[in-house]
């Protein structure tokens, strides 16, 4: 009955660890079945690239390779109609709300397939979201005067209303996304938001607090949001735009998602949730793209439903590593619900870069879809002069990438420079600050041209050039990242330390960035770990270095599409050199990622009342 003697899948089309979870499925239905076989199969791949499910009509009488470099073998799938029909009669796939491990759910005429757990935190993120958006929770006219708002945006000389908008979107909306590439100028329109709902609630409601909180994804992001906070005050208030006593008012904390809702060791549940909301009134969530299904599910289950909320972040980054495209699902669902419609804004202004020149005009390029010219702008700023180029719009440069064997020589120069300036540091803070000036992202972690080779690479490196000693795993400027979370240390996927001398014991420690300056913890207590001269693009967002260099590799990949090429280059504040070969990076920028979910479809849909949920009242499997 469970043999593996479907045509599908006899000849290892699947890893093992998803064909394990297509054979517990056969087994929960208790007979054979090679379609169901087959769709669940399917199912923890595409939740594995980053799906939330799988859509029929995608597969139907298709023949196809998967994404695995060691699975060549070809699948071939049912028509769609047919294969419909034969998983509707399974016994472990249900109807939307129904308890079963799978639920079949029809959208705009397509027949999706979900895991149960993710179908819940969809159509619970959808609804919360239609709920909170629900008229009459907040008044749409603002007590905070004209004037007021006219100053704070009076530096714009009316150049660009969007600002404004987004200001006074936020400050009467319920739910508010604010999205926008790097420089355009997200941070500082939350502190003027800000201002003007501290001015509203000290005209409205003086003798109570306000309530506020500033979370990002990561540590990292956390951190980097509270600085630009501060260094955005700072301006404000030395611009005369908002007084010293206002500016108090507006905390500079700022925490990750999982510190907020209070995380439970060993538990996939949070202190807080439906039942226990945050005492909050106003949430605010940097870098929103990087937010997977499940995180974001549960914090906006977690917020009061008249708690105002404001997403930030870039649409167009690479989506979360985990299942879903959250912020994009979110932006296309409302844009395309004319009820909803008013609470996005897109800031199209860069006010670090020209969209004319440099690295703002090959990112939108690339983030248009427009490979060839892309191309052609990196081969026309290679053929200008010194005199022509012009930093403040960011430098832009292509280098063809050499073969493994070349890549010693090629990099070589970048780590003996950068290295030589951060070991000769005579602070941690100076140090810090050299290590943020440069960084080689990767798009690939494995293979000659990945995170790992290279990291080895560059430390033979600096061992050919005696910097460091061969076989001491432990020195003085070693980088390195975090790649699994440590409660007991406080340290989270996605932090960077700085390997550094310390006065105080006479002895190495590595460093982390922290809210009050740096944290420093013995090498010999970190667990999950690895070097870090090189980082992979979907682990540097949410930061930014001066100078980056951009490795991609000479041939066709399905990570290569224009979300990474674009996440990669705006890590960079003044110059990007990208490493790669024309036809791959032309047909990877033509590429985008389409992530299959059903968020967006619900959050567009007519027709249905707010706050109710499709299916039946029977009771629901709750979400891991």
């Amino acid at each position: 009955m469970f043999e593996r003697s479907n045509q599908f899948l006899k000849d290892n089309a699947f890893p093992s660890f998803i064909f394990h979870f297509a054979n517990q499925m056969i087994r929960l239905e208790g007979e054979s079945n090679p379609e169901l076989l087959l769709a669940a199969g399917l199912l923890s791949n595409e939740i594995f690239k980053g799906n939330v499910c799988i859509d029929f009509t995608k597969f139907s009488g298709k023949s196809s390779k998967l994404d695995f470099p060691e699975n060549e073998t070809e699948l071939s799938f049912p028509n769609a109609k047919e294969w419909y029909k034969v998983l509707n009669s399974s016994k472990i796939i249900g109807k939307p709300g129904e308890a079963k491990p799978l639920i079949m759910e029809q959208q705009a005429g397509d027949w999706l397939l979900y895991l149960n757990r993710y179908w819940q935190y969809e159509d619970n993120l959808a609804q919360t979201i239609k709920a909170q958006l629900v008229p009459g929770h907040f008044q749409s006219d603002s007590a905070v005067s004209e004037d007021i708002i006219n100053k704070l945006f009076s530096e714009t000389g009316g150049s660009d209303e969007l600002p404004k908008t987004a200001a006074l979107a936020a400050l009467t909306n319920p739910m508010t996304v604010i999205t926008g590439g790097p420089g355009t100028g997200k941070t500082t329109i939350v502190l003027k938001i800000l201002t003007l709902i501290l001015n509203e609630h000290q005209q409205t409601k003086p003798s109570e607090p306000y309530r506020f909180k500033l979370v990002a994804p990561t540590g990292k992001a956390a951190s980097r949001l509270k600085e630009s906070i501060i260094d955005r005050k700072r301006e404000l208030v030395k611009q005369k735009l908002i007084s010293e006593e206002l500016s108090d008012l507006i905390v500079e904390e700022a925490s990750t998602i999982h510190r907020l809702l209070g995380y439970i060791p060993g538990s996939v549940y949070f202190k807080h949730n439906r039942d226990y909301p945050l005492p909050i009134d106003c949430l605010i969530v940097d870098e929103a793209s990087m937010v997977d299904l499940a995180l974001m599910s549960k914090l906006l289950e977690a917020v009061p439903q008249k708690t105002k909320i404001i997403l930030l972040g870039d649409e167009n980054q690479l989506a979360s590593v985990e299942a879903g495209s959250v912020l994009r699902d979110i932006c296309l669902g409302m844009r395309n619900n004319e009820k909803y419609q008013h609470c996005v804004v897109t800031l199209t202004k860069s006010h670090r870069f020209s969209s004319e020149k440099g690295i703002g005009q090959l990112s939108q390029l690339i983030n248009n879809g427009k490979g060839k010219q892309a191309f052609d702008l990196l081969e026309a700023y290679q053929a200008s002069t010194s005199d022509e180029i012009e930093d403040t719009n960011g430098i832009i440069e292509w280098k063809v990438v050499p073969k493994p064997t070349g890549l010693f020589s090629k990099i070589k120069q970048h780590y003996i420079d950068h290295y030589q300036q951060l070991i000769q540091a005579r602070s941690i803070k100076k140090a810090y600050k050299i290590f943020n000036d440069f960084i080689m992202l990767t798009a690939l972690r494995r293979g000659p041209y990945g995170v790992e080779q290279i990291n080895q690479l560059v430390e033979s490196i600096l061992i050919n050039q005696n910097l460091i000693v061969k076989g001491k795993e432990w020195y003085s400027g070693k980088p390195v990242l975090i790649i699994s979370n440590d409660y007991q240390l406080k340290l989270f996927n996605g932090d960077i330390g700085l390997t550094f001398f310390d006065p105080e014991t006479n002895d190495l420690r590595v460093y982390f960035k922290t809210d009050e300056g740096f944290r420093k913890i013995s090498p010999y207590r970190l667990s999950h770990y690895e070097t870090a001269y090189a980082i992979t693009v979907h682990k540097s967002q949410g930061s930014e270095f001066n100078e980056v260099l951009l490795l991609l590799p000479p041939e066709e990949n399905p990570i290569l599409t224009k979300e990474l090429i674009y996440t990669g280059i705006t890590r960079a504040r003044n110059k990007v050199t990208i490493m790669g070969e024309q036809r791959v990076f032309i047909k990877s920028v033509n590429k985008s990622i389409q992530r299959v979910s059903g968020l967006r479809h619900k959050l567009a849909k007519k027709g249905a009342e707010v706050g109710q949920h499709t299916g039946t009242d029977k009771k629901v499997l709750r979400p891991e």
